[in-house]
């Protein structure tokens, strides 16, 4: 028996970033937030890490295959295919189809990291024939919130839930959705984010001045469905108390860059590299989720770099949608109501206020970190426990 984990790269080698790979740094970290969970279960496995590598780099049999290194426990195979656009699509899925065909049997467990077309196609063809069980990592149900292709995701994200047999997920309203779904009550594994490391940062309420302005990030994807226009907005509100950095890229990029350079209290830096970023990260104060509430969005995604932040003793102040509110980390996050500018005003003031009177770590924080990250290794455990036994 082997576990195999389909889904993006989790080890960033050379190799690998020649090809010019679309990466989605979010989809790497959560993916090695599983994997290191994984490698814990000590189910005995070989581990696999499996990645359609598309990218500038072609060749149909172009593979590279990561042996284990430095205390890792597996190995990453990114896949090659041939052509460009639609051809590259076929070619890649086919690769796939032939490497699970010829490299797994029915005691195998395939965990996929979302189930869209290209990953979907694959996993059906090959299971069909080699039985192997699946678990799906549902980080977002795109038919909701995709406009383009809304139905062919509809149509493998269905299949997905009706063929699972387990998975992993961090949103409340998606484990709702497959329960709905499957009347046998198929095992659901909650996880929510990426861990900052082994040992959790603790936070410390402290701001060196009381008249300086708290500094706020947003980091991540620059459109409408993350609230990115909405948190502009309210920074004209907060002028005297805050000022906001933004980094990041998306379909907002120029509207963002427009509107930040007529501001007073915003600064946009665009994409970073790890170091410029970390280097801006240490220095804020709070990190801020803006988006917006009763969105399908908002609904069947939970912002996973939250958890991310909170590991490394950041205050996150966020908007109260269900995911959130719904998981373990509700009470130790600051909320606010994006439609009132006095709510996000209010809060604000009620953070300084803690910075600037509070001088010891929290360590009623730290351990409540740690308690959600152990019950997570907990809920991986009995899931791969009930899949192996099903």
């Amino acid at each position: 028996m082997k576990i195999i984990y389909f889904g993006d790269v989790v080890v960033e080698s050379k190799d690998v970033i020649a090809r010019d790979l679309y990466l989605s740094h979010a989809g790497i970290l959560r993916s090695k937030n599983i994997v290191e969970m994984l490698v814990k279960c000590n189910t005995g496995t070989n581990i696999l890490i499996l990645s359609q590598a598309l990218g500038n780099r072609r060749g149909f049999n172009n593979k590279i295959v990561i042996e284990p290194k430095d205390n890792q426990k597996f190995k990453q195979i990114c896949l090659g295919y041939f052509g460009k656009g639609i051809i590259q699509r076929i070619t890649s899925i086919i690769s796939t189809t032939l490497w699970l065909l010829v490299n797994t049997n029915k005691e195998d467990i395939v965990i996929i990291y979302n189930y869209g077309p290209m990953t979907a196609m694959s996993v059906y063809i090959s299971q069909i024939f080699r039985r192997f069980k699946i678990i799906i990592q549902f980080e977002e149900l795109y038919w909701n919130f995709i406009k383009s292709r809304a139905f062919i995701f509809k149509i493998c994200e269905l299949k997905g839930i009706k063929m699972g047999n387990g998975f992993i997920t961090p949103s409340s309203e998606i484990a709702i959705t497959i329960r709905k779904k499957r009347m046998d009550n198929p095992p659901i594994a909650m996880s929510y984010g990426y861990f900052a490391s082994e040992k959790l940062g603790s936070r410390t309420y402290k701001h060196p001045n009381e008249n300086l302005k708290l500094t706020l990030l947003y980091s991540g994807t620059l459109d409408n469905n993350r609230g990115i226009n909405i948190l502009i907005g309210l920074m004209t509100f907060v002028e005297d108390i805050a000022e906001l950095i933004i980094t990041g890229t998306g379909d907002l990029n120029d509207y963002v860059k427009d509107m930040t350079d007529k501001s007073k209290n915003i600064r946009f830096l665009g994409n970073l590299s790890i170091t410029d970023y970390q280097d801006i990260f240490e220095s804020v104060d709070v990190c801020v989720n803006p988006t917006p509430k009763n969105t399908k969005f908002s609904l069947y995604t939970f912002p996973s770099k939250v958890v991310n932040y909170l590991s490394n003793g950041k205050i996150v102040l966020s908007t109260m949608i269900e995911p959130v509110i719904n998981s373990p980390y509700y009470d130790i996050i600051v909320f606010f109501d994006e439609t009132r500018p006095e709510s996000f005003r209010e809060k604000l003031i009620f953070i300084k206020r803690k910075l600037v009177s509070s001088e010891n770590k929290n360590y009623e924080y730290l351990w409540r970190l740690n308690k959600i990250k152990k019950q997570e290794q907990r809920d991986i455990n009995i899931l791969l426990d009930e899949v192996i036994q099903s």
